[in-house]
């Protein structure tokens, strides 16, 4: 989701509630931002806040909770991901080994199979 389309869903929001425990847009919007390695600074600013609000939220032991379970949940999703697309890349590397036109990358490609086959 682009950000743009995330702020747009978040100002629409007052309240979500995350494993229980209810969290404004604004603090979403900041854990979000936070999330994707935004500086605390620019996050400040766009969140329409303090710097000094920001750092007071990420003590805030819901907001922490929050944050680590969101965190959790997309680590969980791009494992899904790579789970569901190991088959796709394996029988790529196959492709690469047994028709590639490069002798060496051909080589590297054999060498990563026999390596995760094990």
């Amino acid at each position: 989701m682009s950000l743009s389309r995330l702020y747009f869903v978040l100002s629409k929001i007052d309240v979500r509630e995350v494993g229980g425990m209810q969290i404004d847009a604004q603090k979403q919007l900041a854990i979000d931002l936070l999330l994707l390695g935004e500086k605390k600074t620019d996050i400040a600013v766009k969140v329409g806040t303090q710097r000094t609000t920001l750092y007071a939220w990420m003590k805030d032991p819901d907001f922490k909770a929050t944050m680590e379970a969101q965190r959790k949940d997309i680590l969980t999703q791009a494992d899904h991901y790579i789970i569901s697309k190991t088959k796709t890349y394996i029988d790529k590397l196959d492709d690469i080994a047994m028709n590639g036109k490069d002798q060496k990358l051909q080589a590297q490609a054999c060498m990563l199979l026999i390596v995760n086959e094990n």
